[in-house]
């Protein structure tokens, strides 16, 4: 009897650990299955979960086509895209829910493509038989009124047999995205009608654009045999005529941040060099000036009125700088590490003594330096104007060859906070478009072709 009782209390007991330890099991595998590795994109996870380790294929290897099936493999990412944000700030980034990353750039697409086409590419987006079935085509065009590109159209995915012929603006482009870019498609219904749409890394114009009103987006520096007095005079005799003629009729410029058809403020701007230095001068004509600061806060003028200027030592389309269009970019901030761009600011303050500022935000090395140029600053409130006038030496911008033909970027950006915007909190400014000025997006890419001309 004792035998049969202690056989009894051994089977009890090993049906006791059996379930202890199956208990235990359960609990492991549903807290590992309740955290999946994250991931913020659909490239990111295909590069993270198409691959199980050697542990684990063998027992998931019956189920693991089901449960981990990453979809189509997707073409890679461009460095480029377009976002539709707020403003063109200095955040944006091409995995917001406001942007679209590209794939290609005026190609022919293939499956999985998100492909942009501008006028480079031709009139049409044709691309042999392609009818465009498993693409949503998106068309926008710049509009003048409000600074920015505009959708004009859109096409569904789905058969349609005009698709290939649309017609690519010449100042626009045109968004191809595959049926199986979802998450693209997904953020392109955050796109309306206050958007700032902005393409990062592409050229918006050539440099020989020329507007509706015969203005250039590029400009030629012609050189001189007698260099300009840096006096903050400007006349023909010292530059001839202006490079541009900053106003509202004119489409290279955006006037976003003032009040619509308030655009009281506009600008000469003025180019010429010769073997030792770029010269330049902006006659800006305005019925204030605002800058209550002496050299030691230089570097703060740009909440006051100024001008700040970008100057590359290359073409802002040279395969350089479309590689590394983006300074605010961790991966593309080596144009300015490795000496490629400058920044510079220019005002006269309003205090007593109207004393000629200058500063060097970004120098050789990307770093602040001081100014070791010339440059010499007046208003005069009597013409409503404020003449800025500066020489800065081809050694210091980086620019060893001044022959004719030679290439460089040069684009101003002009500052127009006056008192009673200072106190508002407001924050006015004359730029040229698409971000090819310092404020805002500094896409390098955007600013202007200046060549030299003998």
């Amino acid at each position: 009897m004792k035998k049969v009782i202690a056989s009894i209390l051994a089977v009890v007991m090993l049906l006791f650990l059996v379930a202890c330890g199956t208990s235990e099991g359960d609990e492991s595998s549903t807290a590992a299955s309740s955290n999946p590795p994250a991931s913020t994109s659909r490239d990111e996870s295909s590069a993270t979960s198409t691959e199980p380790d050697d542990e684990s294929s063998a027992a998931s290897e019956d189920t693991s086509s089901e449960e981990s099936d990453p979809g189509p493999e997707l073409p890679a990412y461009l460095a480029n895209f377009v976002s539709f944000a707020d403003t063109l700030g200095v955040n944006l980034r091409a995995t917001d829910n406001t942007s679209i990353r590209l794939t290609k750039i005026n190609e022919a697409p293939v499956e999985g493509d998100i492909v942009l086409f501008n006028a480079e590419y031709g009139d049409t987006i044709a691309a042999g038989d392609e009818t465009y079935a498993d693409f949503t085509i998106v068309v926008f065009e710049y509009d003048h009124d409000v600074f920015t590109y505009v959708e004009k159209s859109r096409a569904d995915v789905g058969e349609d047999d005009t698709k290939a012929d649309t017609a690519i603006p010449a100042d626009g482009f045109v968004l191809a995205i595959s049926e199986l870019q979802t998450q693209a498609l997904a953020n392109l219904e955050n796109l309306n009608s206050d958007s700032v749409v902005h393409v990062h890394g592409v050229p918006a114009l050539a440099p020989d654009a020329v507007d509706e009103n015969n203005n250039t987006y590029g400009i030629t520096v012609q050189k001189i045999d007698t260099a300009p007095t840096i006096d903050g005079i400007v006349d023909e005799d010292e530059y001839g005529a202006p490079v541009w003629v900053v106003n509202e009729n004119n489409h290279f410029w955006s006037y976003a941040s003032f009040e619509k058809d308030q655009y009281y403020a506009t600008a000469d701007i003025y180019a010429r060099c010769d073997d030792e230095n770029l010269y330049f001068a902006v006659v800006v004509d305005s019925p204030y000036h605002y800058c209550p600061l002496d050299q030691k806060g230089a570097s703060g003028m740009y909440d006051y009125e100024c001008i700040q200027v970008d100057i590359l030592d290359q073409s802002p389309s040279s395969d350089y700088m479309l590689e590394h269009f983006d300074w605010f970019s961790s991966t593309n901030a080596v144009a300015s590490q490795e000496g490629h761009f400058r920044q510079y600011g220019f005002a006269v303050s309003s205090n007593e003594g109207n004393e000629t500022l200058s500063c060097v935000w970004v120098s050789a090395g990307g770093d602040a330096a001081a100014f070791t140029g010339e440059c010499k600053v007046l208003r005069d409130d009597e013409a409503q104007t404020t003449t800025y006038e500066v020489s800065i030496p081809w050694a210091e911008i980086g620019i060893e060859n001044v022959d004719a033909g030679t290439e460089f970027g040069f684009s101003v950006s002009i500052n127009s906070t006056n008192e009673e915007d200072d106190a508002a909190g407001t924050w006015k400014n004359i730029t040229l478009r698409d971000g090819g000025g310092i404020i805002g997006r500094n896409d390098l890419s955007k600013v202007p072709v200046a060549t030299i001309e003998n």
